[in-house]
């Protein structure tokens, strides 16, 4: 059995004609010339795809050699509102724009679909339709709207909006109340009832339905394929709760306010309701900015000047198509998928109809990827019991004020339970971040598909 390695000669070809791949299958990809690294990714990874099909215990294919991105933008109520999507942008996304394309999966496998894999690599997002079974999804949100229900879980997520507003993590300390924190947003210039979400993070930890899912071999297995590497962890799930009136969502890349240091990061995000295509408040993303290093390399973080014409620069040249795009409608079981570096964001949930959207993002990392040294509170208790092994070397240097202000912490009360027992540039193991592909047979499971 031979794979065609024809990426030698890809700009001659304008289709790549045939690849046989093992077990007879036979896939045709079209179209691809003048996407070298998808192109050559789908040539060199796909016959892992087809090796762990058939035995999970098998080895097999590239690891992905992709450069590190790293992309600029805020998230939540703690930033600068970034410059929404026009309505004729919007309209333009029903003709032609390669976000409506419909990648529908076998629903008896975890397989994920060659031509979505390469949807994902060229474009740094893609779509599973029908990818989780409906009945699953309605168990989980009757239990993720009773977890976040719990005033004090809301009293929570108050507080991590003023922290992260105010850029200091005691900032919410003198909070008791969800006036009190109100009152406070209030002060620091963000209207409490123009917050674009409250977020929940890790409800994984408190409900053995949505632990089960997470640390499933169906989503262990396609985060595997998707970001073609070969041990993957679980970073965090995070319940995004969306009320009547909430704000418009900001550009923003999730990389960016986690910890790892890495390209090799997805974020499966789960809406637990129909999202319509009219007034709909699902994930816009930006066509390839995942693979857009001029961005933050020319682009200062704190002027972010650049990113108020974040349109501007991703408008397409050939027929005016704006590369901001979306997969609207779109049912219950439908998710999209994203790199970590991948830019977007969402509309305001404004249809005046009365409905709150959730939704369910899961995101998983290389698990190979290191944690940063600049990250807060890094191997502070490896550290205090005498075993740290590496100490910091960039504490005062350059790299680490750089480091420093391009980062985004709104992530920090998701990752403060954990990252102090981690040290810095270390490969490690920590139960709250668990290594969950491969899957020990022991503990392998399967959600209803």
């Amino acid at each position: 059995t031979t794979i065609m390695r024809l990426y030698h000669y890809m700009y001659s070809y304008q289709y790549l004609v045939l690849c046989c791949l093992p077990g007879g299958t036979t896939a045709l990809l079209q179209s691809v010339w003048n996407d070298k690294y998808a192109c050559r990714r789908i040539c060199l990874g796909v016959a892992r795809t087809e090796e762990s099909s058939s035995s999970t215990s098998r080895k097999g294919g590239r690891k992905n050699n992709h450069q590190q991105h790293q992309q600029q933008g805020a998230k939540g109520s703690a930033r600068t509102r970034k410059r929404q999507p026009s309505s004729t942008q919007r309209q333009n996304q029903a003709k032609g724009n390669p976000c409506n394309s419909s990648s529908v999966h076998d629903k008896q496998s975890s397989n994920i679909s060659i031509s979505t894999q390469l949807d994902y690599t060229r474009n740094g997002h893609a779509v599973l339709r029908s990818f989780l079974n409906k009945s699953l999804l309605r168990d989980m949100k009757r239990a993720l709207m009773q977890h976040s229900s719990d005033e004090g879980r809301i009293l929570a997520a108050y507080k991590q909006k003023i922290e992260v507003a105010a850029n200091n993590k005691d900032a919410a300390n003198d909070c008791r109340t969800i006036a009190q924190c109100k009152d406070k947003l209030r002060k620091l210039g963000i209207p409490a009832d123009d917050l674009p979400f409250l977020q929940h993070f890790n409800c994984w930890r408190h409900i053995p339905l949505v632990q089960e899912f997470c640390t499933s071999n169906k989503m262990a297995h396609a985060a595997a394929q998707l970001l073609d590497v070969d041990r993957v962890r679980l970073y965090q799930d995070s319940l995004f709760h969306k009320r009547r009136d909430d704000g418009p969502t900001p550009w923003h890349s999730d990389a960016r306010m986690a910890p790892f240091d890495t390209s090799n990061m997805i974020t499966f995000w789960i809406p637990l309701q129909d999202i319509p295509a009219v007034d709909g408040t699902a994930l816009l993303f930006v066509s390839k900015s995942h693979s857009d290093f001029a961005l933050p390399y020319w682009n200062d973080v704190a002027d972010g000047a650049e990113f108020q014409r974040l349109d501007e620069r991703y408008s397409r040249s050939n027929g005016g198509d704006d590369a901001v795009c979306d997969y609207m409608p779109m049912a219950l079981g439908d998710v999209t998928v994203h790199s970590g570096w991948t830019l977007h964001c969402a509309d305001g949930n404004s249809n005046g109809g009365g409905v709150d959207r959730y939704a369910l993002a899961v995101s998983y990392v290389d698990a190979n990827a290191e944690v940063r040294e600049d990250v807060p509170g890094v191997g502070l208790n490896v550290l205090k019991r005498g075993k740290r092994q590496k100490a910091s070397t960039v504490n005062n240097d350059e790299t680490h004020r750089r480091n420093e202000a391009r980062r985004d912490d709104e992530d920090r009360s998701s990752f403060s339970e954990w990252i102090g027992d981690v040290e810095p540039r270390t490969k490690f193991q920590h139960k709250l971040v668990p290594v969950v592909w491969p899957q020990k047979q022991s503990r392998r499971r399967s959600v209803k598909k």
